[in-house]
């Protein structure tokens, strides 16, 4: 009796959910486009998370701004530098989960607005800036800093997290055969530090992208790089040491910056009366991209696929950063079919994973170019291992400079947790009908001959991985092999070593697909977006919400991911997770 009054309670709330979500859109739904008015502003806030791929969650729409992402961002600077109504910028800048690779192309849509002769007034709003937070607000005419704020230009660093102890203490031991040397990713499991391969490769990339910061901060900021080499070893700097030395322009707040864009009234016009002289009028990103919406469109159809998170192999999970493969080789065959389609870009912004996965990816890619739709690859953060994988079938590949990519090469990994369970009071027991049965098992490690086994497998896919790349880039096998080994490469290091076509955003991926499908330059592009954007019914019904999910019990341990990750064995395609700061 009282589950069943528990349903019913579950189903009417349930109901009054779906008419109040109805009820919302249809009043949204009635509602005018944001009007862009002459003399306004565009308020460009970096904070918070910023994903790479526009968002799909239709409650994104319905509650508030909710996130901008990478090509959100990009999208509504590129517009408002031609767009008459915009005549400046104010660019605020707080912590956020942006990428250096995602700043170089924020910043190559900045600097071109500033070039149409707009102003960028940049209002930095944490306590401490740092040097992927500066590099974005170079491009501005003023930068201004909080007077107890600092500067905190001090070098890279990167960090990587390491779970060997963690696993000690829980009795777990792994099992990582990775392939080869610099094929780091299974370190996080196996060791405490940095192997001396996986410092080396990982020094070589922060390396590179600091000499580019260093050089952008001289050309913007009228400096030698000896000069300054000299401010990055002091340390942190107050907001006056920072302006004297003519790192930042103003001492200021926020509401400052608004102050100093506002227009003065007209002379001899009527104070009392000119109440828009007095107030700023700012449109945000969001807004700004609703009204220009009807804008946006072109002749010429080209399909723009985001392929941003952890490859696996079958369907994606909805609203998550997975990678089906199944899932997204659909998108990529379904432009493929669609004769209206010229071309594809693929957006790649992923550390890689499922082998399988990536594969399924990988031929279905190589299908659209053999049926004569060009194929162009853009790079996001990371485009590593399984990301390069995705990526090498494509006509051209398109990276940012500071894009971490390659990683070509294979990683198995398995766990014994049998001495985890027995700590927790669970025991197993088994039956196997042939010795190798148990070759899987999450309670046993491998023997020597599975091993040996597993590695054959490994020697299989790598050089499956390299003869494929060999392939995609037009070399030999003997030309590609001594850039793999499992090592990671910035943009334009990748771009030295031929792994790559050409620097850029999705504007370069863009121009080489005009080229490529041979669109003229003054004819418009209209992007076929995929993953495509969820709407209510789909979120409710569609069986993609958390109304129409199973209900887990507490039994259900077993089906979490923690679990299955250590249950599974894995033969990825993924580079190390490595945060540069």
């Amino acid at each position: 009796m009282k589950r069943r009054n528990a349903i019913t309670l579950g189903v009417v709330i349930l109901f009054f959910v779906v008419v109040f979500l109805a009820i919302v859109l249809v009043i949204r739904s009635f509602r005018k486009p944001p009007e862009v008015k002459a003399d306004s502003v565009l308020l460009v806030k970096i904070e918070g998370e910023i994903a790479d791929s526009p968002v799909t969650n239709p409650f994104e729409d319905i509650f508030g701004e909710g996130h901008n992402s990478v090509y959100d961002f990009r999208r509504a600077i590129d517009h408002a530098a031609s767009d008459k109504r915009i005549r400046a910028m104010i660019l605020k800048i707080s912590p956020s989960s942006l990428g250096w690779a995602g700043a170089e192309e924020l910043r190559a849509s900045l600097q071109a607005f500033r070039k149409a002769g707009k102003p960028i007034d940049a209002a930095i709003t944490t306590d401490f800036i740092e040097e992927r937070d500066y590099y974005l607000a170079l491009p501005a005419n003023k930068i201004y800093l909080n007077p107890e704020a600092g500067l905190l230009i001090n070098g890279l660093y990167a960090e990587v997290m390491f779970f060997r102890k963690a696993l000690d203490k829980l009795y777990i031991r792994p099992q990582y055969i990775q392939y080869k040397e610099y094929k780091s990713a299974a370190e996080q499991f196996t060791r405490t530090n940095m192997s001396p391969q996986f410092r080396e490769s990982l020094e070589y990339v922060v390396r590179d992208i600091e000499s580019r910061f260093i050089q952008a901060v001289a050309d913007d900021r009228k400096k030698t790089t000896e000069e300054v080499q000299s401010f990055m070893e002091a340390g942190l700097a107050t907001a006056p040491e920072a302006k004297q030395q003519g790192y930042i322009d103003v001492i200021g707040h926020w509401t400052d910056v608004e102050e100093s864009l506002k227009k003065p009234a007209e002379a001899g016009k009527d104070k009392s009366e000119s109440k828009d002289d007095k107030e700023l009028r700012t449109v945000s990103v969001r807004s700004y991209l609703k009204a220009i919406e009807e804008e946006d469109s072109g002749k010429s159809k080209v399909g723009l696929v985001f392929a941003s998170g952890l490859i696996t192999s079958g369907e994606s999970t909805p609203f998550n950063d997975v990678i089906g493969g199944d899932t997204f080789a659909g998108y990529i065959r379904e432009l493929r079919k669609d004769k209206s389609i010229k071309a594809i870009v693929l957006r790649v912004n992923s550390p890689g994973g499922s082998a399988v996965g990536s594969d399924v990816i990988w031929r279905e890619v190589r299908a659209a170019r053999a049926a004569g739709k060009p194929v162009v690859v853009s790079m996001g953060d990371v485009a590593a291992s399984g990301g390069y994988y995705i990526s090498m079938g494509a006509d051209k590949i398109v990276v940012e400079p500071s894009t971490i990519t390659g990683s070509i090469g294979v990683v198995f990994g398995k766990m014994d947790t049998r001495k985890f369970f027995d700590w927790l009071g669970i025991t197993f027991d088994t039956l196997k009908t042939r010795k190798n049965a148990d070759i899987f098992s999450f309670i046993d490690l491998l023997t020597p001959e599975q091993e040996q086994r597993v590695r054959a497998w490994m020697s299989e896919v790598y050089n499956d991985f390299v003869s494929k790349t060999a392939e995609g880039r037009k070399k030999s096998f003997e030309a590609i092999e001594p850039m793999a080994h499992g090592r990671i490469w910035s943009g334009t290091q990748a771009k030295d070593r031929a792994l790559v076509d050409a620097l850029g955003g999705i504007d370069e991926a863009v121009n080489q697909v005009r080229a490529l499908a041979q669109i003229p330059a003054s004819e418009k592009i209209r992007f076929v977006i995929y993953p495509k954007k969820k709407t209510l019914w789909d979120l409710i019904f569609g069986g993609e919400s958390p109304f129409a999910q199973s209900p887990k019990t507490p039994l259900s341990f077993t089906e979490t991911p923690l679990f299955k990750q250590l249950q599974e064995p894995h033969l990825w395609m993924i580079a190390p997770d490595v945060r540069i700061h």
